[in-house]
C-alpha cells in the first residue's frame, strides 16, 4: 500500500493485532526500530494521519475501514502502521437448505452465496468494470495459468497485479492452473460429459515436480509447480486463492484418479509452506478436495484438508455425469468440512439447477464461463433460455422481470436482427443481461435462505 515513504531513520518490521473492535482480523506492516515491541490495539482506533517531514502515498484504501494509517514516535525513531485486512468468513444464518454469510477480504465484502464470474485473462468478456459494479457483481474470477502465459508474471507485477490490468478494484478470486491439467490434457467438461477425448493435448508431462505445459500462445513449453502457482497467485494480488492439484477427469480409473489424488495432496503441502513464508496476510488459501465420484477417495482428500490450516475448501476434479453423481460427492463432503470454513464448488453454477441442488451442502461461492460464453452464442440465461438467433419478430424484452439495460431497451427480434449482422452491441447487450440475470439470482436465494423461504425461490426460478 506505501508507494513513498521518506525517513532514514524509518526501519522495518512486523507485528500481528488479533482484532479491532469489530472483531476484523489484521496483519499490521510497520516501520519500527529494534527492538521490536507490541503495538496496543489503541492504533486501530486512529484516523489517516500524515507528519512532516514523512512524506506518504497510499496507492490503495481498504473498502472495509478506509484504511487506518497512523506514525508513532519511538525513541528517536518514526514508525508507521499499515493495516491489511485479513480475509474472514462468518456466517449469517444457516439451515437444511442452505446458508447466507459473508467473506470479507481486503478489496472489499462477499455476500454468500455468491456467483463468482470469470475474467479468465484479466477481463469480463464484453463488459468493464464500471458495469460490473453497476449491475452489483462483487467478486470476479482470474486464472493463474492464463496469465502466466501472457502478460506473464513480471508484466503483471508491474501493473500492480491484475486489479491494475483489469481495472477492477473488489474482491478477486483466483484459480491455481491445475484445473488446465485437465482442460488441455483431457478437453473441457462439455467434452468430457459428451465422451470426446482431446485429441492434441498440450499438457506434456505431470510429475512430482508438478505440470510441463506447451504454450498455446508462443509454443513454448511452461513448467507449473506448487510454489509458482503460489507465487503468481500473490503476485496476482487476489483475496483468495487456490492451492495447486490436479483435476482428473471422469473415465480415468480409479488407480489413476488415486495417484493423482494423493500427487494433489503432496502438492498442496509444498504450496501451503510456501504460502505461509511468502503471503503478506491479505490472501486467504484454499485447499482443493479431489477424488472424482470416489467416495473413499473423496473422504480421504477432505481429511486432509480439514487438518491443515486452509481458509476454505474448493471442491474439485470431476463430479460425475449427472446430479445424483453430484450429490454423492457432495455428500462425503458435508460429513467432513469444517462448517466455520467458506467452500467454493470449482467450475460449477453456470446452470440455474445445480446452484439449487448445491445449497443444501454448505457451498458458498460458485464460478463458471458460461454467462458470457453463451452469451456469444446468442443465448440469453433467465427462468427460461432464450436463444436469440430464433426470435425474428418478438417484440418482448428477453425477461420482463430484469431490470437490466438490455431489457429495458432492446427487444427479442433487435437483439435478433443485431446478432444475425455480426454486431459486436449484441454480445455485450447478452452479456450484459447474463450477469445481470446471475447478479439477481443469487439475490434471490440469500433473500430466500434468510427468510427460510428458498423453496418459493427456487419455484420461481426453476418452475414446477
Amino acid at each position: 500500500m506505501i508507494q513513498s515513504c521518506r525517513d532514514s531513520k524509518v526501519k522495518p518490521f512486523c507485528s500481528r493485532v488479533a482484532s479491532d473492535s469489530r472483531n476484523n482480523q489484521y496483519e499490521l506492516f510497520t516501520n519500527c526500530p529494534e527492538p521490536q515491541r507490541p503495538l496496543s490495539k489503541s492504533i486501530l482506533e486512529q484516523p489517516i494521519r500524515a507528519h512532516s517531514p514523512l512524506t506518504l502515498t497510499v496507492h490503495r484504501l481498504t473498502q472495509i475501514t478506509d484504511a487506518f494509517v497512523r506514525f508513532q514516535q519511538y525513541q528517536s525513531y518514526t514508525y508507521l502502521v499499515i493495516i491489511i485486512i485479513m480475509p474472514s468468513f462468518e456466517i449469517l444464518h444457516s439451515s437444511n437448505q442452505g446458508r447466507v454469510g459473508r467473506i470479507i477480504t481486503d478489496h472489499g465484502v462477499v455476500d454468500t452465496p455468491n456467483f463468482i464470474f470469470c475474467a479468465t485473462k484479466g477481463s469480463v468478456r464484453g463488459l468493464g468494470p464500471w458495469d460490473l459494479s453497476r449491475l452489483g457483481v462483487q467478486i470476479i474470477l482470474s486464472n493463474t495459468y492464463h496469465m502466466m502465459i501472457y502478460p506473464g508474471a513480471e508484466m503483471v507485477k508491474s501493473a500492480k497485479g491484475v486489479h491494475g490490468i483489469s481495472g477492477w478494484n473488489g474482491p478477486m478470486f483466483t484459480d491455481s492452473g491445475g484445473y488446465q491439467v485437465f482442460a488441455l490434457g483431457h478437453g473441457s467438461v462439455s467434452n468430457e460429459l459428451k465422451g470426446k477425448r482431446c485429441t492434441n493435448p498440450t499438457v506434456k508431462q505431470i510429475n512430482e515436480e508438478g505440470v510441463v505445459f506447451q504454450s498455446y500462445r508462443e509454443g513454448n513449453i511452461v513448467h507449473l509447480t506448487p510454489e509458482k502457482s503460489i507465487q503468481m497467485q500473490i503476485d496476482m494480488g487476489a483475496d483468495l486463492i487456490v492451492n495447486f492439484d490436479e483435476c482428473t477427469p471422469f473415465h480415468i480409473t480409479y488407480e489413476q484418479t488415486r495417484a493423482a489424488m494423493e500427487r494433489t495432496n503432496r502438492w498442496q503441502d509444498r504450496g501451503l509452506e510456501y504460502f505461509q513464508k511468502h503471503s503478506n496476510g491479505s490472501q486467504g488459501l484454499y485447499a482443493v478436495v479431489q477424488g472424482s465420484i470416489y467416495p473413499d477417495l473423496r473422504t480421504t482428500s477432505m481429511q486432509y484438508c480439514s487438518e491443515r490450516d486452509y481458509f476454505g475448501y474448493g471442491i474439485g476434479g470431476s463430479l460425475g455425469q449427472n446430479l445424483s453423481d453430484m450429490h454423492k460427492v457432495l455428500e462425503v463432503f458435508q460429513k467432513y468440512k469444517k462448517p466455520e470454513r467458506p467452500v467454493h464448488l470449482l467450475g460449477m453454477g453456470g446452470f440455474i439447477k445445480e446452484i439449487f441442488e448445491a445449497l443444501p451442502y454448505g457451498i458458498d461461492t460458485f464460478d463458471c464461463v458460461h454467462p458470457t460464453r453463451v452469451a456469444r452464442h446468442g443465448l440469453a440465461m433467465g427462468r427460461t433460455k432464450i436463444d436469440i438467433r430464433r426470435h425474428t419478430t418478438s417484440q418482448e424484452p428477453l425477461d420482463r422481470d430484469c431490470p437490466c439495460m438490455t431489457c429495458s431497451h432492446y427487444s427479442r427480434a433487435a437483439l435478433h436482427i443485431l446478432y444475425r449482422a455480426g454486431e459486436l452491441t449484441a454480445l455485450v447487450a447478452l452479456a450484459e443481461h447474463n450477469v445481470a440475470t446471475m447478479v439477481r439470482l443469487m439475490s434471490d436465494i440469500r433473500i430466500g435462505l434468510a427468510n427460510d423461504s428458498l423453496q418459493d425461490v427456487r419455484k420461481y426460478w426453476c418452475g414446477g
